[in-house]
Order: C-alpha cells, then sequence, then structure tokens
C-alpha cells in the first residue's frame, strides 16, 4: 500500500477535487503567485467603481437651503437682540435668526448649517424678555398672529423689515 494504515479515512489531495493547483516547481509557483496577484489586483479597481457608483446617489440629503440675510427695524431704528424665525409651509422645521446691534440678521437651520428653506415662509419675530432687558413692545401681527411671508429662493436672499407699533 502506500504506507497509511488501512483504517484510515483517505484524505484527497487539493489537486484531485480542483480546489487549489500545486505548484511542482518554483518557476511554476512565481506564475501560480502572478496570475492571483493579478487576479486580485483586477477585482479591487472593480470594487472601487462599484463602491463609487453606489455612493454618486448618496448627494446631500435634506431641504433645499439658501442663504438669507437682512435687517430689521422698528419704528426707524434697527431692532436689537431680535429673533426671527422663517416657518415654511407645512410641518417643516424652521430656520431662525437673532438681530446684532445693528438690526442685522442671518438666519440657521441647524447648528452649523446656515440658511433657509427653499419655498413660502411665515416670518415671526419677537425679543425675549430673556435676552433684553424691558424688550420694545412688538405687534402680534408680526409674530403670534403674523403677517409676514416670505419666498425664499435659490441663491442669495435679503429681507429687510421695517416693523411699526402704529397699527396699519
Amino acid at each position: 500500500m502506500d504506507g497509511r494504515p488501512s483504517s484510515a479515512v483517505p484524505r484527497p489531495h487539493l489537486e484531485d477535487v480542483g480546489l487549489h493547483q500545486r505548484p511542482k516547481s518554483m518557476r511554476n509557483f512565481i506564475n501560480f503567485a502572478m496570475i492571483m496577484t493579478k487576479s486580485r489586483i483586477d477585482v479591487y479597481p472593480a470594487c472601487f467603481v462599484f463602491l463609487l457608483a453606489c455612493f454618486a446617489g448618496c448627494g446631500k440629503t435634506g431641504p433645499e437651503l439658501a442663504p438669507v440675510t437682512g435687517r430689521i427695524t422698528l419704528d426707524a431704528k434697527p431692532l436689537e437682540n431680535a429673533d426671527i424665525l422663517f416657518q415654511p409651509d407645512g410641518s417643516k422645521p424652521p430656520s431662525a435668526g437673532r438681530t446684532g446691534a445693528d438690526g442685522r440678521y442671518e438666519l440657521a437651520y441647524k447648528r452649523g448649517v446656515m440658511g433657509g428653506m427653499v419655498g413660502s415662509n411665515t416670518v415671526r419675530i419677537t425679543i425675549s424678555p430673556e435676552v433684553a432687558s424691558n424688550p420694545p413692545n412688538i405687534p402680534a401681527r408680526y409674530n403670534t398672529e403674523s403677517e409676514l411671508k416670505k419666498d425664499v429662493r435659490s441663491g442669495q436672499n435679503e429681507f429687510n423689515f421695517e416693523l411699526t407699533t402704529n397699527e396699519k
């Protein structure tokens, strides 16, 4: 026999089952290694192209935003520490900003993301008593019962609001 005990189950060689080819000489081994390396190298770019194609459709998600700036005055004077809210139609989240000493504001959609949502927005302007001592009285037509509507478009938007304490 082949030197194995008769009770042992013969194990097939890898060549017999066609899984691997064992190189019989160093030259064959080098050729085999080069072929395997080349085939793997060809696979990597194909995987990269496939993943790139998958992620190409995963562009920027979320609402379309556009930069919104402007100035708010009350009775022709800059309105400091005023909170301005642009509420899009529907149940979408608003963009907000706060005026500086010169009455200028810039909207932010969320922390670190500037702009207002493109489309029709209801604008509300308030001043919180926690932010300003003795805040001026802003009529309800500019906040809780706001009559202010602005249409934010793609590109730069500037909306100035000249509020008055007098009735219309």
